[in-house]
């Protein structure tokens, strides 16, 4: 077997892994209220604080939180 097959085996999969890691954070909706236009003076402001730094471990769960609920998004139409 020559080293360039291995290696483009390799990459291949390397990369259908991280599409597989990633897609699903990409459809899950962001927790972000929606952005809405000023057409009355009345309307609300929406005031975002600036979060805490969060640890390797939160950041660790909430990325695999965010696979999980992409996947179910992804998986519920074959669902019975």
């Amino acid at each position: 077997m020559s080293v360039r097959i291995l290696w483009h085996s390799t990459v291949f999969i390397i990369t259908l892994g991280l599409i597989y890691l990633i897609f699903p954070i990409l459809i899950v909706p962001s927790p972000l209220p929606p952005i809405q236009s000023v057409d009355s003076p009345d309307a609300q402001i929406y005031q975002l604080e600036i979060p805490q730094q969060p640890t390797l471990k939160n950041t660790i769960e909430q990325l695999r939180q965010r696979h999980q609920h992409g996947m179910k998004l992804i998986l519920a139409p074959f669902s019975p």
